[in-house]
């Protein structure tokens, strides 16, 4: 699950719009994909995350193959992971790393409004919406999706 992003030349032209934005507190950018991310909430946290350049508008350089998050914490499942997501009223999406990854059974608290969906090969991270659609037990429920619609 991202949030919306829009491609620029480079991480100094995504630093520049972040700049211009009075609400932007920090930015992410993907040198692979040229996206860059504009975030307006105040991150509670910071993850492992590889092919990623985060920086804010108060920083004069970057931070690289890290990430921004609302929050994060250590949970043994995804299932868990996305169970406390649920449970916290600012986030909209959440990513559980992996046993495989290098700091496996993080769980990040994605608090940006959910956009579109990205697959990321190699990366070792699971993650997914506050709530699964038809979850009656959801403090956060979705509407749900139509078949066949994305």
């Amino acid at each position: 699950m991202v949030e919306e992003s829009f491609k620029t030349a480079d991480v100094d032209s995504c630093r520049s719009i972040c700049k211009s934005i009075s609400a932007c507190t920090f930015f992410t950018f993907s040198a692979q994909t040229l996206a860059c991310g504009i975030k307006t909430y105040h991150p509670g946290g910071m993850v492992d995350f590889q092919n990623i350049e985060t920086g804010s508008p108060f920083m004069s350089g970057t931070v690289r193959n890290k990430i921004f998050v609302g929050q994060h914490s250590r949970k043994r499942t995804a299932m868990e992971c996305q169970k406390s997501c649920s449970l916290d009223l600012l986030c909209h999406s959440w990513t559980w790393s992996t046993l495989s990854h290098s700091v496996p059974g993080t769980c990040s608290h994605n608090y940006g409004e959910v956009r579109g969906k990205m697959s990321l090969p190699g990366a070792d991270v699971v993650s997914g919406p506050k709530c699964c659609n038809g979850d009656p037990d959801c403090p956060g429920l979705q509407t749900p999706v139509m078949k066949n619609e994305l």
